[in-house]
């Protein structure tokens, strides 16, 4: 199965494991023919058919004369049977290792092809995503591993196990009867035929099932997430609806699927059934006309019905496999998505100061440009604000630096070295940024602000918190920084939110600091403490800040003008105020909307 191809390395890892378990697997099927033979030897014993004892007969005969034991039909059935149940306990002990070994490696694939899932995840851009569908993501992460594992688990398992107990059963059925061992492979024979018709269908019914739970979860997880829209418009009872909807025909799914199952279970009984009937019409003829020995008989009667639960469990593991074959194939999909942006070097370079420079610098998204021919340079430790219409690309520009979009060579440098020539890691690790949309863990307080340094101090993180203005509203939360933030802060207001991603980005105490409109959702009055506590963290390093309120930027070193995705104007808050400008046109329509506020 090429769909496999991903996984085989993951269980190259495990060899030792894969390799143990069928040799577990041999010996518990090597035990489990011994009994047959005993059953046959005692039973011909006292029967006195003057057959020749089987190998196993041979064995007791050869440990009664070890331990002086006299050949009297009760001594020799007591031996007999203690041999079964000690070949039973054998049995048991190895059957055990096999479960152990085998069931335990594939939970380790599992956990490793979970880990390179979610580690390819990791690398791939946040624009990667808004292709995606997260309640797919999350049933692929889940739902498909863990198909997937069953696969390469309990299913290899069975599988090997009947692999193993057929060749041997048939073995042995063939030195009883070889007529007889032909009459019963023909319900084998219909019965592979019959499983390699309903295959594909089951195929084709497993992954329908895979692709509806998908569907499922991500209709349940949007509407967790946008709980408040919904019931601000009032479609609690369409999304029932379509969630009903799609419930119903993930229950079809799955009926499907059931029918090829039960078509597959059906079929197996049918051929087992007509196995064990042939058997007996044919042997008890045999048996009639002293061909046959009542002990052979029984003995290939019991390898016929060792075949039975192979036979039952092959509906189920084909089940599992072709599970597992849709789901790696989704899987697949997944791991075939290409980062769009590489670590492209790894060898560490002096740190970061924080000089940017944009040269001649264009972007667009798909056809339509963005940015165009954007020349800018930022000296370190400078602050420079950002300002311009909505969609004129301010986010898009400052979401160049720490390589969140990817962008052409030889356009964007930091302390005069091409960005891509900065290993990811150090790049990002000297940037703090805070975007336009807030995203908070639910985690703690503390944990949330110290996110982006896990080492923080208290102390620092308490400081942090003071200066982003939010060290009044945390200490008045029952368990203070503590508290446990509800999913993406659904339990904050918009301003606190904004606040702690402020503290967050401070703690992490970056050579450059991106603000990208991040104080849109607080008052003047906040906003201006705010902006207080960070100028003295605004000192000595590279600040770009993104905003449409004037006075968040009026401070600014320097403020860059973008209309239509080129730089229109650049300078002081006071030239660009004389200059008449777009600057001058904001300044004065936030003013009349400050006097209409203050009077309304």
């Amino acid at each position: 199965m090429r769909e496999f191809g991903t996984i085989l390395d993951l269980v190259k890892r495990h060899r030792v494991a894969f390799l143990i378990g069928p040799i577990f697997v041999l010996l518990t099927n090597g035990l489990r023919i011994v009994a047959p033979e005993l059953v046959q030897f005692a039973i011909d014993f006292i029967g006195a058919e003057g057959e020749e004892p089987s190998l196993a007969g041979r064995a007791v005969l050869g440990m009664a004369d070890t331990f002086g034991i006299t050949h009297e039909s009760a001594t020799i059935i007591t031996l007999t049977a203690a041999t079964i149940l000690v070949a039973a306990l054998c049995q048991g002990v190895f059957q055990f290792f096999m479960r152990y070994v085998m069931i335990g490696a594939s939970r380790r694939v599992e956990f490793d092809l979970r880990q390179r899932v979610f580690d390819h995840l990791q690398t791939l851009p946040p624009s990667a995503f808004e292709s995606m569908r997260i309640g797919d993501v999350m049933t692929r992460s889940t739902s498909d591993i863990e198909s997937i594992r069953m696969c390469v688990g309990p299913a290899i398992m069975y599988l090997t196990n009947t692999l193993t107990i057929l060749p041997l059963c048939l073995v042995m059925m063939f030195l009883k009867n070889p007529t007889l061992a032909l009459f019963a492979m023909i319900p084998l024979a219909l019965l592979t035929l019959a499983i390699r018709l309903i295959m594909p269908r089951m195929y084709k019914h497993s992954r329908e099932v895979q692709e509806q739970m998908s569907a499922i979860s991500t209709h349940a997880q949007e509407n967790f997430s946008g709980v408040r829209v919904v019931k601000a418009f009032h479609r609690e009872q369409y999304e029932i609806d379509g969630f009903r909807k799609l419930n119903g025909e993930y229950v079809r799914a799955n009926l499907r699927l059931a029918w090829s199952r039960g078509l597959v279970n059906g079929v197996i009984n049918v051929c087992a059934g007509a196995g064990v009937a042939l058997v007996l019409w044919l042997g008890g003829r045999d048996i009639v006309r002293g061909d046959f020995t009542l002990g052979k008989f029984i003995a290939f009667n019991q390898y016929q019905l060792m075949l039975l639960w192979p036979m039952i469990a092959m509906g189920w593991v084909l089940s599992l496999l072709q599970r597992g074959v849709a789901s790696m194939e989704r899987i697949n999909e997944i791991l075939a998505i290409e980062p769009a942006i590489r670590n492209e070097s790894s060898a560490s370079s002096e740190p970061i100061r924080g000089a940017i420079e944009f040269r001649g610098f264009s972007f667009s998204y798909g056809e339509t440009p963005l940015l165009q021919n954007i020349d800018l340079s930022i000296p370190a430790g400078h602050t420079v604000a950002i300002v311009g219409r909505t969609g004129s690309g301010k986010s898009t520009l400052v979401s160049v630096l720490p390589r969140l979009l990817e962008v052409p060579r030889h356009r964007v440098f930091i302390d005069g070295r091409e960005i891509h020539d900065i290993p990811l890691e150090q790049l990002r690790s000297s940037i703090g940024m805070v975007p336009q949309d807030t995203f908070l863990f639910s985690d703690t307080v503390r944990n949330n602000i110290a996110f982006g340094r896990p080492d923080a101090t208290d102390d620092e993180v308490r400081e942090a918190a003071r200066i982003a203005g939010i060290d009044d509203a945390i200490d008045e939360l029952p368990n203070g920084y503590e508290q446990m933030i509800g999913e993406r802060g659904v339990n904050l207001s918009g301003g606190q939110k904004q606040r702690l991603a402020i503290a967050r980005a401070i703690v992490k105490d970056p050579a450059i600091l991106i603000l990208d409109d991040c104080l849109s959702a607080v008052d003047t009055e906040t906003e201006e403490r705010i902006l207080a506590g960070l100028r003295p963290k605004m000192r000595g390093r590279t600040c770009v800040v993104v905003a449409h309120r004037v006075s968040t930027i009026k401070d600014a070193d320097r403020i860059v003008v973008i209309d239509e995705g080129t730089i229109v104007e650049e300078g002081s808050h006071d030239e660009l105020v004389a200059a008449n400008g777009i600057y001058a046109e904001i300044e004065r329509r936030q003013k009349l909307e400050d006097e209409l506020e203050r009077f309304g």
